[in-house]
């Protein structure tokens, strides 16, 4: 995205910095969505060598 032209006001703008990012697919239902994310802090989390910097993390919905 380019521009938040036309953006309805109930959003906030913010702009995602580039850099390195885990990302992780969540397969199932939003009833176990809560395990991905057991899975996300409290297995890969503390078993990576990757380091965390002070950006955000956020979540992408789609049509999936």
């Amino acid at each position: 995205m380019d521009s938040f032209e036309g953006l309805p006001a109930k959003f906030v703008q913010k702009v995602i910095p580039e850099g390195r990012y885990a990302v992780f697919t969540h397969t199932g239902t939003l009833r176990t969505l809560p395990q991905t994310f057991h899975y996300i802090w409290g297995t890969w989390f503390l078993n990576t060598k990757e380091e965390m910097d002070e950006r955000e993390d956020f979540e992408l919905y789609d049509q999936r």
